[in-house]
């Protein structure tokens, strides 16, 4: 008798075993979907932090150079007959 009993939780056990085994699988793959998103979410946000300084410094230097062009321009452009470049840009 004592066989049996032993052989059946035996079987009791390995079946218990077995679902947990499922169960923790299925948690797992769940878990590793969410820790994905959550990693993914953080990347793009970076990312898009990158592209938005390159951007600006972009922005920036074409600005800059956009002042440059014209301050020159109003400097070296022709001036009024009879008078001086600072006379004419006032």
């Amino acid at each position: 008798m004592a066989a049996k009993g032993t052989s059946h939780l035996t079987i009791r056990t390995a079946t218990s075993i077995e679902s947990r085994h499922r169960t923790l699988k299925l948690s797992t793959r769940g878990s590793a979907y969410i820790e994905f998103s959550l990693v993914f979410i953080l990347f793009l946000a970076v990312l898009l932090a990158f592209f938005d300084f390159g951007f600006m410094i972009f922005a920036r230097a074409t600005l800059q150079h956009s002042v440059w062009a014209g301050v020159r321009y109003a400097i070296l452009a022709t001036s009024f007959d009879g008078m001086g470049h600072d006379d004419s840009i006032k």
